[in-house]
């Protein structure tokens, strides 16, 4: 009978060293899985990556069909940060004006623009419907201010339309 306690009980002691052995591999695998898990958050889509090799430059805020105030800003995305952004505000019945945009290192970009002219005269613009297209890495050399038609660039947003409004906005949504 006492050798059949001790078989039991040295089987017990097999068994707990199994188990501790077990428990280190689950937490190593638990380890790697925690570590790749990490990786794969802190990568970027196959998606993203392909947007980012062909490029783009695109405009999140306002919204097309936004009625803005005469001082607004404009805001957007592109796809390197290394790239040269600028807003081309486009009043249908005259030219064309450019803003540099400040991009950040996340590819984010925003600039304040002006939508048409200041009182009395600006009065008349109320209710007027202004094109706007961002654009980066332009072909030729800008400077901000008026222009006699869509700039050229390498990469170009969608067109927007925006109506100029009467009254400022208390306080613009953020980007």
């Amino acid at each position: 009978m006492k050798t059949k306690i001790s078989e039991i009980e040295e089987e017990i002691k097999n068994l707990d060293k199994q188990r501790e052995i077990l428990d280190q591999e689950i937490k190593k695998k638990l380890e790697e899985l925690n570590q790749e898990r990490s990786r794969l958050k802190n990568e970027v889509s196959p998606a993203k990556r392909l947007l980012k090799l062909i490029g783009y430059v695109r405009i999140y805020y306002p919204l097309n069909r936004a009625s803005v105030p005469r001082n607004t800003f404009i805001a957007g995305e592109v796809s390197d940060s290394s790239f040269s952004v600028w807003v081309i505000v486009h009043p249908m019945a005259s030219n064309y004006w450019a803003f540099e945009a400040q991009v950040e290192q996340d590819g984010k970009w925003r600039t304040d623009v002006t939508i048409g002219r200041e009182p009395p005269e600006g009065n008349a613009d109320v209710g007027k419907e202004y094109q706007i297209m961002a654009i980066a890495n332009p072909k030729i050399h800008l400077k901000e201010g008026e222009y006699h038609s869509w700039i050229d660039a390498e990469y170009k947003s969608d067109t927007i339309t925006v109506i100029r409004q009467d009254k400022k906005l208390s306080k613009p949504p953020s980007p």
